[in-house]
């Protein structure tokens, strides 16, 4: 039905398993909206390099998120730590989920500022250029993640620092069409595909 209305089908957040449900059904590309690398940053919600193969064979498009949690290695072993204090939080709060995402929110604010482990920008390039090196340069994009966590890699605060990207992509040696489709190319080409086929089922926006 997704599908048909012309909504992307977005696997961030999704269980690995509920990831290749998607890989077998949907007729249109997916996107991962906010995700990052497994091979780089063991963490659940990153994507093993099994699965950017298959969403780039189907057209899809992994988006890097920048929170330092999810793209360096020593930021998701000391997170790790705080998983007993998570299910608490969960129990705790299982009829109120505001206050529960409130309370991890402070938890994983907590734990960054005691960790003393500065993220360096680079390190979402790290992960931009793993895509690209496995897929290809139409498979990724930018998934920053600004409203939904509790820091950012340093160099990387908010939306103005953006260009330090172009500028590492450029020092990098990737070329001016690399990086057009990096910042947001790949994402406008999918959203064409996604309404195509939703015209193909006899919905989404008719030209």
């Amino acid at each position: 039905e997704m599908n048909r209305l012309g909504m992307m089908v977005d696997v961030s957040h999704v269980a690995d398993s509920t990831f290749w449900d998607v890989m077998e059904t949907s007729k249109a590309p997916a996107i991962a909206s906010h995700s990052s690398v497994r091979a780089l940053a063991d963490h659940r919600r990153n994507m093993t390099d099994d699965m950017i193969e298959a969403m780039a064979s189907r057209g899809g498009v992994i988006q890097i998120n920048f929170y330092p949690g999810y793209i360096d290695p020593a930021k998701v072993r000391s997170s790790k730590k705080l998983l007993p204090e998570l299910r608490e939080i969960s129990e705790r709060f299982s009829d109120d989920p505001e206050k529960a995402s409130e309370a991890r929110r402070k938890l994983f604010s907590k734990n960054a500022a005691r960790s003393g482990i500065e993220t360096p920008a680079s390190m979402v390039v790290d992960h931009i250029e793993h895509v690209i090196d496995l897929v290809g340069d139409d498979f990724v994009g930018l998934g920053a993640d600004w409203d939904g966590v509790p820091e950012m890699p340093e160099g990387l605060e908010d939306v103005s620092k953006v260009p330090y990207i172009t500028l590492e992509l450029l020092r990098r040696g990737h070329d001016e069409t690399t990086i057009k489709k990096v910042l947001g190319g790949n994402v406008l080409r999918l959203m064409e595909e996604v309404e195509g086929v939703a015209r193909g089922l006899g919905g989404g926006r008719q030209e």
